[in-house]
C-alpha cells in the first residue's frame, strides 16, 4: 500500500529496516491502519504475514492495533483471529482494546459462545 494505491511495500525496504524494530513496528502500525482504513482487511493480514516473513514479531501496540481497528470495522472474526495469536504467544491486550472487545461481543451476542 504504498502511494495510496494497493501496490505493497517493495521486499528490498523491508529487508532494509528489519534490523531496526521500532520502525518495522511503526510501519506495520501504519499500513494495518490504512489498509483497514481502506476496507482492505485481508490486506492488513498479508501485510503482517509478510512482515513475520522478514523475522518481524509483532509487539503488543502491533497487536493491539490490528484488534482495534478491526473491532471498530465490526470485522469480529478477524479481531478474534489476530486476538487468537496473541493469546497464544502470551501478549496481554491494552484495557481500552480489551473494553472495546468484550462491548463489541456481547453487542454481536457473542459474549460467552467459546
Amino acid at each position: 500500500m504504498v502511494g495510496g494505491g494497493d501496490r505493497r511495500v517493495p521486499d528490498e525496504v523491508l529487508r532494509e529496516i528489519r534490523e531496526g524494530d521500532d520502525v518495522l513496528g511503526e510501519l506495520m502500525n501504519v499500513l494495518v491502519r490504512k489498509c483497514c482504513r481502506n476496507g482492505k482487511w485481508g490486506l492488513a493480514l498479508e501485510e503482517l504475514g509478510r512482515l513475520k516473513d522478514f523475522g518481524y514479531e509483532a509487539s503488543r501496540a502491533t497487536y493491539n492495533v490490528l484488534v482495534r481497528v478491526f473491532l471498530e470495522a465490526d470485522q469480529i472474526d478477524s479481531a478474534r483471529l489476530v486476538y487468537d495469536e496473541m493469546f497464544g504467544k502470551g501478549v496481554r491486550m491494552d484495557e481500552g482494546v480489551l473494553g472495546c472487545f468484550v462491548f463489541r461481543l456481547c453487542k454481536a451476542g457473542e459474549w460467552g459462545t467459546r
